[in-house]
């Protein structure tokens, strides 16, 4: 049995039949009477997800029009979901962490305008992951950020979201391993090469090596393994943060793609943004 959101091409209750598509992948149909027995179990649920924890004041997309999406560009939800990892820790716990690291397949869905319930935020986290620290280099830093960017083209999970304070610049044509330009904590350079200690925030998925990282986390100091779910943190976010409206602030920057006619960049994924935003980047001499 599978039992998946209303949204997946195979949603509710359903078994494989080899007989119902000639594409495998969509060769599901709905069991109806396991239909009843979960419908029967998820009665007592109704009123746990449907609690409120805040409210929206724009949608937050995954996959909004123009070719971004979570996996392959800055997003608002990227953004908000960065903040309120590092917010659990630095309001709460007491440890102040420097960094955020999200992998863009770990959000699986959009947060809507007005009400947001527990079960719309159990949406964006459905895999009950929980929060990580861990102790990185400027060295370690680059070699994450740079394989998050490896497969960018291809819209894979492991292209990564940050949080407040952080900005990637990077050349999204360069070959895999040379697209990092540069990257920046609160306006101070965080150098290739250098020892100098920070403490990142990520999600355990990928501390124990999903989406690829295999080789990446795994002898970085842990501070904390198994914190706080990804799901509370953001209805905790929200509760204390409405309404919930975070923007393309310039954590992520593409450089030295195709120019249109007005002289605006296009990325290789169809979406456009100003060529040299005076508002993301002070010095326009980066776009080489």
């Amino acid at each position: 049995m599978i039992l998946v959101n209303e949204n997946s091409p195979v949603a509710g209750a359903t078994v494989f039949d080899a007989t119902a598509n000639t594409d495998k992948s969509k060769a599901f149909r709905e069991d109806a009477e396991m239909m009843v027995l979960v419908n029967q179990l998820l009665e007592p649920l109704e009123e746990f997800i449907n609690i409120p924890v805040g409210i929206g004041a724009l949608p937050l997309e995954t996959n909004p029009s123009g070719g971004a999406n979570v996996r392959n560009s800055e997003l608002p939800l990227g953004n908000l979901a960065c903040d309120a990892m590092m917010e659990a820790f630095n309001l709460k716990d007491g440890l102040q962490v420097d960094v955020c690291l999200q992998n863009g397949g770990g959000i699986r869905a959009p947060l809507p305008e007005g009400d947001i319930s527990f079960g719309n935020v159990s949406e964006v986290f459905p895999f009950g992951n929980v929060l990580s620290v861990l102790e990185f280099t400027g060295q370690r830093m680059h070699d994450v950020v740079e394989f998050g960017l490896s497969e960018e083209e291809n819209g894979e999970g492991r292209f990564l979201h940050f949080g407040s304070g952080f900005q990637l610049i990077y050349y999204p044509l360069e070959s895999v391993g040379s697209r990092v330009k540069s990257i920046t904590l609160n306006g101070k350079a965080v150098e290739k090469g250098s020892d100098e200690s920070y403490l990142v925030v990520t999600n355990h998925f990928i501390v124990r090596g999903g989406d690829g990282y295999e080789n990446l986390f795994s002898d970085a100091p842990l501070i904390v393994e198994n914190g706080q779910p990804q799901e509370d943190t953001l209805a905790d976010y929200l509760k204390s943060n409405y309404p919930a409206s975070h923007e393309i602030e310039g954590r992520i920057i593409p450089l030295n793609n195709p120019v249109d006619s007005d002289g605006v960049e296009i990325d290789i994924l169809g979406s456009t943004f100003p060529l040299c935003s005076e508002a993301l980047i002070k010095d326009c001499s980066l776009d080489e």
